[in-house]
């Protein structure tokens, strides 16, 4: 891990890290976890 991130890899913020990234897909895992912290936040009251 200490590795990965010494290389500049910040998962879906940069598209690399484990996993590389289209734009599009890197978008749209951005909006699913909007979304995610949303429903959470409604679950527990906080919205």
């Amino acid at each position: 891990m200490k590795g990965v991130l010494e290389t500049g890899a910040r998962g879906i913020s940069n598209r690399k890290g484990f996993y590389r990234y289209s734009a599009r897909d890197a978008a749209k895992w951005e909006q699913a976890w909007v979304e995610f912290t949303y429903d959470i936040r409604k679950l527990f009251g906080s919205v």
